[in-house]
């Protein structure tokens, strides 16, 4: 997920003047089995106070299981007496209550299969965890804990699933006036990640519309916890980009717009530094965002020229990002190690940076 900068911050950054072209002209409308979808609804405020219930819940039973981790380990080491353990066990072993206390059921029915499958993972992390505190060498212990977190992982699936940012799109290339599934867009990040087709990769980039996309980020937020962002990643194939982006993308595609300065300028090179950045989530879904954006970044020069950007021009972009943009990320989105030469240099015996 990449977190969007404030625009005074953009303005200051990508200049003053600001160069553009005409607006790309809009697509023609597309065969009636594409025709848009209607425009999403506005989630009600119970249910959008339910995914912030259930992500303070998810967060602190992630802390407390963390902390039977690390008392475990104090305990083998015998820097701390069995008790301990016991002690941090029962509160894991609480979980079917907080669920029903600190969460409660949906009213949503879409969000109803993800509470019954959070019931079960509690019940088993229950039997996971007063195993472990009849007998800490309990064998079956580990085969618990592997089928309960198992079930985690499908009621996150089948959450994600019920929000907006997974609901069926029509497939429209261009600058239309509707959410849609970017087929040039699609190919090229399936061609980057999985070097396949887009029939075969299941990979999706979705363009939102306004309207659609405070939707999605107002459910994203309450879901993870997450602040304001111009796209993300989920689960495997799946990439979304605001509206910012996928125009200023669809500028360079459609419109031979080459910008050099100015706001123009800046998002042209923020939106190829996004489309980067959320590929590389697909390529490595485990590594941290400063990695993944240090990755992305040097990645840009080739999705410029996917993009069919001159060579010059993408290069121009992925300078620009790095003198410009990503000094100004938060913490969470640097690191020392990203630099020429540096821990995450992907190509040490190339001059060239990013």
């Amino acid at each position: 997920m990449r977190v969007a900068l404030t625009l005074l911050l953009l303005v200051a950054a990508a200049g003053c003047s600001d160069k553009e072209s005409s607006e790309p002209k809009a697509a023609a409308a597309p065969p009636a089995k594409q025709q848009k979808k209607e425009p999403s609804k506005p989630p009600p405020k119970r249910d959008i106070a339910w995914l912030t219930r259930l992500h303070t819940w998810e967060a602190k039973l992630g802390n407390d299981y963390a902390s039977v981790q690390s008392t475990g380990r104090a305990v083998a080491r015998k820097e701390k007496p069995g008790r301990a353990l016991r002690r941090a066990l029962r509160v894991v072993a609480a979980c079917p209550q907080t669920l029903r206390r600190k969460v409660g059921e949906p009213r949503a029915p879409s969000y109803s299969g993800t509470y019954t499958l959070l019931q079960r993972y509690c019940d088993m992390t229950r039997d996971w965890a007063l195993a472990l505190i009849a007998d800490r060498s309990d064998p079956g212990a580990a085969r618990k804990e592997r089928r309960a977190e198992d079930i985690f992982f499908l009621a996150d699936g089948e959450l994600r699933t019920a929000l907006t940012a997974h609901k069926d799109l029509p497939k429209i290339g261009g600058n239309v006036a509707w959410s849609r599934i970017e087929p040039r867009l699609t190919r090229i990040v399936s061609s980057f990640v999985f070097r396949s087709a887009p029939a075969t990769s299941g990979v999706e980039v979705r363009c939102w519309t306004k309207r659609d996309w405070q939707i999605v980020k107002k459910e994203l937020r309450a879901y993870t916890g997450s602040h304001d962002f111009e796209g993300f990643a989920y689960p495997e194939t799946y990439i979304s980009l605001s509206p910012a982006v996928c125009a200023a993308l669809v500028k360079l595609m459609h419109t031979g717009s080459r910008p050099y300065n100015g706001r123009t300028a800046f998002w042209a090179s923020e939106s190829v530094g996004v489309l980067s950045h959320e590929a590389q989530h697909l390529v490595d879904p485990n590594a941290s965002e400063a990695e993944t954006e240090c990755r992305g970044m040097q990645n840009m020069r080739t999705f410029g020229r996917m993009l069919h950007l001159e060579g010059s021009y993408a290069d121009y972009l992925a300078d620009g990002y790095w003198t410009y943009i990503y000094k100004l990320h938060t913490r969470e989105y640097k690191t020392p190690a990203c630099r020429d030469g540096g821990p995450l240099d992907q190509k040490p015996a190339d001059s060239a940076w990013p």
